[in-house]
């Protein structure tokens, strides 16, 4: 019994620590987002995108609407501890390390924010992972 209490806190503070994560990538993506559209580019010049936009306007609401926005849902989810919160999760985690990718691809420069969230997206793919193997294990202790 001791070892399934165990098995349940671990994966009590694993849900915490991916809401957590989740939330963090959903803030910063709805600041990014708006920063990106308000600003023109935080900063950067229309030249940065290489021809690809003519502003910083589709990159934004792309930044804040569906990589925050998944970001949130996921959070949201892992909350209530729906069915659905690690499928959310891992489409969170992989939106954000397409994003880095794609706008690598674009501005064909990286900056440490880059570094930053690719390994972000990866951490709520291992914490997602940890987090349904140890769901998994739970059930097959409780049988």
């Amino acid at each position: 019994m001791n070892t399934n209490n165990n098995k349940i806190m671990q994966t009590r503070y694993l849900r915490i620590l991916l809401v957590l994560v989740l939330a963090f990538c959903a803030i910063t993506s709805f600041g990014g987002g708006v920063g990106l559209i308000t600003t023109n580019g935080l900063g950067m010049t229309v030249e940065s995108l290489n021809g690809v936009f003519s502003s910083f306007l589709f990159p934004g609401l792309i930044l804040f609407f569906i990589v925050g926005g998944s970001s949130l849902f996921a959070a949201i989810s892992g909350l209530q501890n729906k069915s659905y919160a690690m499928w959310a999760a891992m489409v969170a985690g992989f939106g954000m390390q397409i994003w880095i990718y794609v706008e690598l691809c674009i501005i064909l420069s990286l900056h440490w924010l880059h570094s930053f969230y690719f390994a972000i997206g990866t951490l709520t793919l291992i914490l997602t992972f940890l987090v349904h193997k140890n769901n998994k294990e739970e059930k097959s202790l409780q049988r």
